[in-house]
């Protein structure tokens, strides 16, 4: 019974642990905007609605991206992390660098940029020369404690359309005078939440504020309803939604196979296949099997054994009994007969005392019959056999 607790005990502990790595083991303080991510600060909900409402939704985690010309590339850009690529500052633009020493040569190394974001940036501008479009969501960081705001009503330019929107309770808004060359699409009276940019050809969508299309908030008033206009006016006839998950921080891990190429993977398949096909054929020959050739055993060795078995199982019955047929095909041979011709025909053709033995062999079958007696009666058929054969010869032979 004590082992028992015991086991129950550790098991707990065991459960505990895990549903804490579970709940837990995952959790960072940078909340990422994924489509994956279905924690409060995720865009979960944002994909699932958008595949429910029938739009052709690609979650895509690598960072080369090589979509159509008609496509819809929706990326996420924290923190202004891809406003270099457009044009726009960045957040990092705004931070006043330390002051430093005149007199200290050595100058701080420049920031190098992940290779993934790099590819990405790459796939981005591609996007944008081939006339493509990107819809920016804009987010800032922010921690779970983000609550909404008291909704605003964002009306178009030509105030035909309005939504009823929940914002973060600090949201971001802009001015014709902040950003040169936008085109203002939906706001307030003053302040403008979204707005395009031709970046010839390619064309951008920027939505200053998406905190309304995270899990927390897109249930709220007409959050819903305004992501999925947005989408769904932008998005280009006959083209379909690719979702930048590698700029939300959800990138896939290319290893070196994928670094050369396509024809990498492939190659690597062809090689293991080959090689399983190699060692399954290991010591397997091909082609019209080979008849094996063993040497054949003399009838010497054959009667030895045979006489052995019988000798051990004192079956001295079975043993006259092969004498028997053994000498009714002898007696066939010597006298050249027919070989339809019955035993019993053949038996009449042997001297009357062989014929008596050969029926005694017949009537003492199952019978247990001493060796000696076995051994004399064998005996005395062996003599009439061979008295026969040299008499047969005898009459055979020219005169």
């Amino acid at each position: 019974m004590k082992n028992a607790n015991r086991v129950a005990l550790v098991l707990a502990i065991i459960l505990i642990a895990a549903s804490l790595l579970f709940v837990y083991g995952g959790s960072n303080n940078r909340a990422q905007p994924s489509t994956v991510n279905t924690r409060g600060l995720g865009l979960a909900a944002f994909g699932e609605l958008l595949k429910q409402s029938g739009l052709p939704l690609q979650q895509n985690r690598s960072s080369v991206l090589n979509p159509g010309k008609n496509d819809l590339l929706i990326l996420t850009n924290e923190d202004g992390t891809f406003n270099r690529i457009f044009g726009r500052e960045s957040e990092a633009d705004t931070i006043e660098r330390p002051v430093t020493n005149d007199f200290d040569e050595q100058e701080a190394p420049p920031i190098r940029k992940p290779r993934e974001q790099v590819l990405l940036e790459q796939s981005i501008e591609r996007h944008l020369k081939q006339g493509g479009r990107v819809l920016t969501l804009e987010f800032l960081s922010l921690d779970n404690k983000v609550t909404p705001k008291p909704p605003v009503t964002l009306s178009t330019v030509d105030k035909s359309k309005s939504f009823k929107v929940a914002l973060s309770d600090d949201p971001y808004f802009f001015t014709s005078d902040d950003i040169a060359g936008a085109t203002p699409l939906i706001g307030t009276s003053n302040e403008f939440h979204t707005y395009l940019i031709d970046h010839k050809p390619g064309i951008e969508m920027v939505v200053t504020d998406a905190t309304f299309l995270r899990n927390r908030f897109i249930a709220k008033e007409q959050n819903a309803e305004f992501g999925l206009w947005l989408v769904q006016k932008f998005l280009p006839p006959g083209g379909k939604i690719i979702f930048a998950e590698a700029s939300a921080g959800n990138v896939e891990q290319r290893g070196a196979i994928d670094e050369l190429g396509k024809w990498a993977p492939a190659a690597l398949w062809q090689f293991l296949i080959t090689l399983g096909v190699a060692l399954f054929t290991l010591n397997r020959r091909f082609g019209i099997p080979s008849r094996e050739i063993t040497k054949a055993r003399g009838v010497k060795e054959l009667m030895s054994a045979m006489s052995l078995t019988l000798q051990r199982a004192n079956r001295h019955d079975h043993a006259l009994l092969i004498l028997r047929s053994n000498a009714i095909d002898q007696v066939r041979r010597t006298l050249r007969l027919s070989a339809g011709m019955s035993e019993a025909e053949v038996i009449s053709r042997m001297h009357p005392d062989a014929q008596a033995i050969m029926a005694n062999i017949i009537r003492l079958q199952g019978q247990y019959i001493p060796k000696k007696d076995a051994v004399n009666m064998a005996h005395f058929l062996e003599q009439h056999l061979k008295q026969m054969e040299f008499e047969e010869k005898a009459r055979r032979a020219p005169q």
